[in-house]
C-alpha cells in the first residue's frame, strides 16, 4: 500500500511539473530574420518579441518555436519546425509590431 501511494505521488509530481512548464511556454513564429545578424523577431499571438540566437541552431522565417517569452533572459527553446532544441536570449517581449521593428533596427545598427 505504501509503495502504491508513493508511486501515485511521484506520477502526480511529474504531471504537475510538466503542466507548470507548459504554462510558461509560448508558441511563437519567426516573422523576421536577416541573414547578417543573430537577432530575430518572433510573433506570439498579437505581441512580438526580439530574441538573440545563442546556440548554433539556425532559425528561419516561418519556424515555429516553443519558448518562454514572458520575461527577459536566456531560455531554452524548441524549434518544432526543425525538431531541435536551442538556446535563445529574450531581449524584449510584449511589443507591438512597430516597437519590435524599431528596437530590432536599433539592436542591429541598421
Amino acid at each position: 500500500m505504501k509503495i502504491r501511494k508513493s508511486l501515485i505521488i511521484m506520477v502526480l509530481s511529474v504531471l504537475l511539473t510538466t503542466l507548470a512548464a507548459d504554462a510558461f511556454s509560448d508558441d511563437a513564429v519567426v516573422v523576421y530574420d536577416k541573414d547578417s545578424v543573430s537577432y530575430y523577431i518572433l510573433q506570439n499571438g498579437e505581441s512580438y518579441a526580439i530574441v538573440k540566437r545563442c546556440s548554433s541552431a539556425e532559425l528561419e522565417e516561418g519556424d515555429k518555436l516553443i519558448c518562454d517569452l514572458q520575461s527577459k533572459g536566456t531560455k531554452e527553446a524548441y524549434n518544432a519546425t526543425k525538431k531541435q532544441k536551442m538556446i535563445l536570449k529574450v531581449e524584449f517581449f510584449g511589443l507591438t509590431r512597430r516597437e519590435a521593428v524599431e528596437k530590432y533596427y536599433e539592436l542591429c545598427g541598421l
